[in-house]
């Protein structure tokens, strides 16, 4: 368990006087991520304007499922999920062009694992 330096929740703190339409959880993630050099995961647009400002990386659950993708550790079907949930949820915010990459990259290891190409690829 991570835990915030005391300088790092007084930073927390100024952060959540100045955009009081932040939760303490988006702050103390800014804070965390900044604190250890993260990058933060996040869709919310206040939050991603605060680490823009603070020049805290950020990234998306798409970039996420790309990088799980490009590590093998998901499968088509995964990513499938993922689209559907997405879908079902209403959000439409995520990067499908990203998305695609993490398809290709699948295709393209289980085409290595099984020695033919998928289908769709």
């Amino acid at each position: 368990m991570q835990t915030l330096s005391p300088e790092s929740l007084e930073v927390a703190q100024t952060w959540l006087r100045q955009r009081p339409v932040l939760s303490l959880a988006d702050v103390f993630s800014a804070a965390l991520a900044r604190q250890n050099g993260w990058a933060l995961a996040t869709h919310d647009g206040e939050l991603r304007a605060l680490c823009q400002r603070e020049a805290i990386p950020i990234c998306g659950v798409a970039d996420i499922v790309l990088t799980m993708a490009e590590s093998g550790l998901l499968c088509a079907e995964d990513i499938t999920r993922f689209k559907t949930a997405m879908r079902r949820s209403g959000y439409s915010g995520y990067k499908r062009r990203t998305i695609k990459q993490a398809e290709k990259a699948v295709r393209s290891r289980e085409s290595r694992d099984t020695g033919r190409p998928r289908a769709g690829g």
